[in-house]
C-alpha cells in the first residue's frame, strides 16, 4: 500500500510539472502584442522635424548632382612648364596651379579670367629642396629621409614650424589673388605608417594629420577670410573624409586615379573593389556639401568622355588628364573638353 501511495504521488507530481511546462511553452510561442508608445506632442514634432530635415538634405544632394550633370564642368591641374597661351580661349570650373612659377599678379589675373575658382598648389605632406624655404630648414631635426621622388623629403608635418611655412605660402597666394589652396599629399600619414621608422613610433599619424589640417584651416580662415577655400589632395587617406573634424576643415577634395591610372603611357583600369571603396568616401564628402574633383589618366577622347560622364553622374568635377602628361605638365586637351563644337 505504501509503495502504491508513493507511486501515486510521483505520478501526480510529474503530471503537474508537465502541464506547467506546456503552459510556459505556449505562452512563449504566442505573439505578444507590442505596447503602444506613449509619444507626446513634442516627440511627434521632433520626429516630424527630423524626417523633414532628412528629406531636405536628400533633395539638396540630388539637386547638386543634377546641377553638375547639367553644367558638365571640367577642372584643370597644371603644375609644370606652365604656358598661359595653352589656356587661351578656355574656361575651367576649377584650376589648380603651381603658383611659384613666377606668375605674378598679372599672370594670376589672366588665369582668373579662365576659371571660376583658382587654387594654389602647396605640398603639405612633404618638403621639397627646390622651394625657397629649404635653406632655412634643411638641417632641422624634423626633416627626415627622402621620398621616392627626387628632391622631396619626409617631414614631421605636425610641427608648428612647418605649419608656419605653409601658412606663409598660402597667405602669399591669397595676396596674389588666388581663391584658395590645394594642400597636396595629406596621405603622408598613411604612407609613413608602412615605413616603420623610429621617429614615428608611438605616434597617431592619422590624428596628427586631422589636427594639422584643422589648425591650418582655422588660421587661414582668420587671416584670409572664410571665402578663401581649403582643398586637399586626399590620395590613399580617403578614410579621413569620414572624420567630422577633418571634413569641417575643408571645402573640397581632389582624388586621383579613381577609375583609371597609367602604366607605360597607357590607361590601366583601377581594380573595381578599390574604386568602390574610394567612391564611398567621395560620395560622403559630396553629400556633406564638399566639392569633389577627380583626376584620372586617360589615353583617348573616347576614354576621356566616358570618364567625364561617370564623374558628372555622381556630381563630381572631372580632370581628364592625358597619360603623356601624368606629371601635369599640360592641361587636358582642348578637343577632349570641347563638348559642344561649333
Amino acid at each position: 500500500m505504501r509503495t502504491k501511495a508513493i507511486l501515486y504521488v510521483l505520478t501526480a507530481l510529474i503530471t503537474t510539472v508537465a502541464v506547467a511546462l506546456l503552459l510556459v511553452t505556449q505562452q512563449s510561442t504566442e505573439p505578444r502584442t507590442p505596447k503602444p508608445m506613449n509619444l507626446t506632442t513634442q516627440d511627434n514634432k521632433t520626429i516630424l522635424i527630423s524626417k523633414v530635415k532628412i528629406h531636405e538634405e536628400r533633395t539638396k544632394e540630388r539637386r547638386q548632382v543634377e546641377e553638375i550633370a547639367k553644367k558638365r564642368p571640367i577642372a584643370c591641374y597644371y603644375l609644370m612648364n606652365i604656358d598661359l597661351k595653352k589656356l587661351k580661349g578656355r574656361t575651367f570650373e576649377v584650376m589648380i596651379i603651381e603658383f611659384e612659377e613666377g606668375l605674378g599678379e598679372s599672370g594670376v589675373e589672366y588665369l582668373k579670367h579662365h576659371c571660376r575658382l583658382l587654387l594654389a598648389y602647396i605640398n603639405f605632406g612633404y618638403a621639397e629642396d627646390w622651394r625657397d624655404y629649404w635653406s632655412k630648414i634643411r638641417n632641422a631635426t624634423w626633416i627626415h629621409e627622402p621620398t621616392e621622388y627626387e628632391g622631396e623629403y619626409f617631414i614631421e608635418y605636425w610641427r608648428p614650424e612647418w605649419h608656419n611655412i605653409v601658412i606663409e605660402k598660402a597667405v602669399r597666394a591669397h595676396e596674389l589673388g588666388f581663391d584658395g589652396v590645394l594642400l597636396d599629399n595629406v596621405d603622408a600619414c598613411v604612407v609613413l605608417k608602412g615605413r616603420n621608422q623610429s621617429w614615428i613610433q608611438g605616434l597617431n599619424l592619422t590624428q596628427l594629420m586631422i589636427d594639422s589640417i584643422h589648425s591650418i584651416s582655422s588660421r587661414l580662415r582668420k587671416l584670409c577670410g572664410r571665402s578663401f577655400k581649403i582643398f586637399v589632395n586626399i590620395g590613399s587617406a580617403v578614410k579621413l573624409l569620414g572624420n567630422e573634424k577633418f571634413l569641417n576643415a575643408i571645402d573640397g577634395v581632389l582624388r586621383e586615379e579613381v577609375w583609371y591610372t597609367t602604366s607605360n603611357n597607357r590607361t590601366v583600369t583601377v581594380p573595381p573593389e578599390e574604386t568602390e571603396y574610394v567612391l564611398k568616401y567621395l560620395i560622403h564628402a559630396r553629400n556633406r556639401g564638399k566639392v569633389v574633383i577627380v583626376a584620372d589618366f586617360v589615353d583617348s577622347i573616347e576614354r576621356a568622355r566616358e570618364f567625364m560622364d561617370r564623374c558628372w553622374r555622381l556630381g563630381f568635377i572631372p580632370i581628364p588628364q592625358p597619360v603623356w602628361a601624368n606629371d601635369y605638365s599640360e592641361p587636358p586637351p582642348r578637343e577632349w573638353c570641347d563638348l559642344d563644337p561649333s
